[in-house]
């Protein structure tokens, strides 16, 4: 008999080995679910940029003819995310913000890469000021110290503005390739390295919104290649950001390394900074993905004292609970995961944006589920679904909600009104922006239910679809060695055992190769 690791499954330590496989890995499927909505903390804490390896022109005696300036001061506001602190500062698409300040010293904007710089440095009692123009008018914004959301161009004019927008409008209708190829060619001034260095690191992100993994790769490290001695601070955060891509893909030995180098370089700070915490996330993160949620909430607790220093009241602080939560309930703490969660809520009541109220509800609604408190859970998930509905914000986290009452109605017994619900959930996922693995956990939720009702031919059919997606974008992610586990429980039901073996060895190998050491294999 081929079993996962405890630490893998959901159980935690203690957890029986009389438990059957099949019912083991149908548990580990539900916390994939809740660990993929959660992650979302993870992006918006890092402020993931996706990366596209390429070279950029670089203008040689073509500029020295030049008499118009291709790059005017500042930088211009391209989006800000509502809800959250630079929208609630009353910052809007297309303003020119020219320089930052704090405790009374100014610093001027360069390019979007002072962002980083202004946001790692923010702190409670030493909030940032931006100063700048909203059309002709001289205009200052007060951010708080919390969680922005801002992003921002550098001030491009006449051609090379063109150049740009014709490389977003290819962009937006899915041609990435050639928005890269256009945004190559454009020639930033050799006396404007850090908008070159932003121009590398924008591109990328395009291309990888495509999972065009190789380019971002090879973008990053473009940007180390243009100056041996970059700033710390923009290295880290780039460092962090190329670790977050390698862990969205499941490669966590590379994600691990930069995540490590992050930190290194965030200590050659002198300033007190949030930079660090950044990378204990990550580092956070890839150690749940190989199944050590208690490495994983040394991390996350590290990260979390500096961020109660630096951002005592922000939707940092919400985030980060929540994650620790992710890391105690995968460990089989209940009582701890559920108090994480309970401070998490309490912090999101004292937040001015609220961000993070439906997660911090389905928490709690998961973790009453294991408690096998299924009222409570019922409650919490509801309570969830109606923060989001109320803000209209987040279609996708009702369909994750709706997944998570799916299996409390399975629980119960009551089979069809959870493929009803899971079946709503399925539908709004293709209504609405979402990443295929999560189509790929629905998918499977639905074949455990199909599964349940007897039909297993429908749920194997389910599970291989869910395998094909998870094997495309993760080959060697923990949630296709899931799939791998659940099919061959199911082959096994059919009493087809050969194929259920090939099935469980594919699972256990890449569990082996996620956590060394982990899988024992006893027959």
């Amino acid at each position: 008999m081929f079993t996962p690791a405890a630490g893998l499954t959901g159980y935690g330590p203690g957890t029986g080995s009389a438990t059957p496989l099949h019912e083991r890995e149908v548990s580990l499927q539900r916390f994939t679910h809740l660990r993929t909505r959660c992650n979302q903390c993870l992006l918006i804490l890092l402020l993931v940029i996706s990366t596209a390896g390429w070279t950029l022109a670089q203008t040689g005696a073509t500029e020295a003819g030049a008499t118009a300036p291709v790059i005017g001061p500042g930088i211009v506001v391209e989006a800000v995310e509502e809800n959250f602190a630079a929208h609630r500062a009353g910052l809007q698409e297309g303003d020119l913000l020219l320089s930052w300040w704090q405790n009374g010293t100014g610093h001027e904007i360069e390019s979007p890469l002072d962002l980083w710089k202004a946001e790692a440095f923010q702190r409670a009692g030493a909030e940032i000021t931006f100063k700048g123009l909203r059309g002709n008018r001289e205009q200052t914004w007060l951010l708080p110290a919390d969680l922005w959301l801002l992003t921002a161009r550098p001030n491009f004019l006449g051609e090379i503005l063109s150049s740009y927008h014709e490389g977003l409008h290819l962009s937006g209708a899915g041609q990435a390739a050639e928005a890269i190829k256009i945004w190559r060619a454009i020639k930033v001034p050799e006396s404007n390295p850090s908008v070159r260095r932003w121009l590398f690191i924008r591109v990328a992100e395009t291309a990888a919104k495509s999972r065009l993994w190789e380019e971002s790769d090879s973008a990053y490290q473009k940007v180390f290649d243009e100056d041996e001695h970059l700033d710390p601070l923009v290295s880290a955060r780039a460092l962090a950001d190329w670790g977050a891509h390698f862990w969205r893909r499941n490669d966590l030995p590379r994600a691990e390394d930069r995540f490590q180098q992050a930190l290194r370089e965030s200590l050659k700070i002198t300033q007190q900074n949030a930079i660090p915490s950044t990378a204990l996330i990550g580092l956070g993160f890839v150690a749940l993905n190989k199944g050590n949620p208690r490495k994983a909430e040394r991390y996350f607790e590290a990260a979390l004292e500096q961020y109660k220093t630096l951002v005592p009241f922000s939707s940092k602080i919400v985030a980060v609970l929540i994650n620790l939560g992710v890391a105690t309930i995968q460990g089989g703490d209940l009582q701890k995961a559920k108090t994480y969660y309970s401070q998490a809520l309490e912090a999101v009541l004292k937040s001015p944006s609220r961000n993070g109220h439906w997660l911090a509800l389905q928490g709690l609604c998961a973790v009453a589920a294991q408690e096998g408190n299924l009222e409570s859970a019922e409650s919490y998930c509801k309570q969830s679904l109606a923060v989001i509905k109320e803000k209209s914000q987040m279609s996708r986290g009702v369909a994750d909600n709706l997944v998570t009452l799916a299996q409390i109605y399975r629980r119960r017994g009551d089979l069809r009104k959870a493929e009803a619900t899971q079946s709503q959930a399925q539908a709004i996922r293709q209504q609405v922006p979402h990443d295929s693995f999560e189509l790929a956990l629905d998918m499977v939720n639905m074949g455990v239910i199909l599964e349940d009702q007897g039909d297993l031919e429908g749920a194997i059919r389910l599970h291989l679809q869910a395998l094909d997606i998870q094997r495309k974008g993760a080959p060697a992610g923990v949630d296709t060695a899931n799939t791998l586990g659940n099919l061959c429980a199911l082959a096994r039901r059919q009493g087809h055992l050969t194929e259920a073996d090939a099935y469980c060895l594919q699972g256990l190998a890449i569990q082996e190769r996620l956590a060394p050491g982990s899988v024992t294999n006893a027959e």
